[in-house]
């Protein structure tokens, strides 16, 4: 298959643009908030190619999307996930930024200070402007885990 014909390709320039080239449309909130791509990828497609579907497969339909599971973290090994277009709507939002030891850079997650909860690790999504609380946690691992299941949920019912 010619590379241009391959449909990642597509997504790996978007990327390198928006990761890159200032004058690129989303550069700002990628670029220019620090957001990379591994080194490898940046000038070898092929291996780009290679370790995505290596790592979570073949583009799973062409409403899919490659994102980052830690949204301050660089596109990397790792931190890649298939999201389709109705996912990232979920999770398009940014989480507050981390300001102590009990904050999340997950996103979805979030940690409450309100004295009278006991479980103080949130998960909460937001789409189309409508706040769709997830509940409240011990820790911060099982808000993670409960927006990881709302967003696969979801992307399961969308498949059907």
């Amino acid at each position: 298959m010619n590379r241009t014909q391959n449909p990642l390709y597509r997504r790996w320039i978007s990327m390198k643009n928006r990761c890159y080239k200032p004058e690129a449309r989303g550069y700002k909130n990628f670029g220019g908030r620090g957001i990379k791509m591994h080194e490898p990828w940046v000038s070898d497609f092929d291996q780009f190619d290679n370790d995505v579907k290596s790592e979570i497969g073949d583009l799973p339909s062409p409403k899919h999307q490659l994102t980052r599971i830690n949204i301050n973290g660089n596109y990397e090994p790792g931190n890649i996930k298939w999201r389709t277009v109705a996912e990232v709507s979920l999770v398009r939002n940014k989480p507050p930024k981390p300001k102590e030891k009990h904050s999340s850079e997950h996103l979805g997650v979030y940690y409450s200070k309100q004295a009278n909860r006991k479980k103080h690790w949130q998960a909460r999504l937001t789409r189309n402007l409508k706040d769709i609380p997830l509940g409240y946690f011990d820790t911060e691992q099982e808000a993670i885990d409960a927006v990881n299941a709302y967003l696969e949920a979801e992307s399961a019912s969308n498949q059907t």
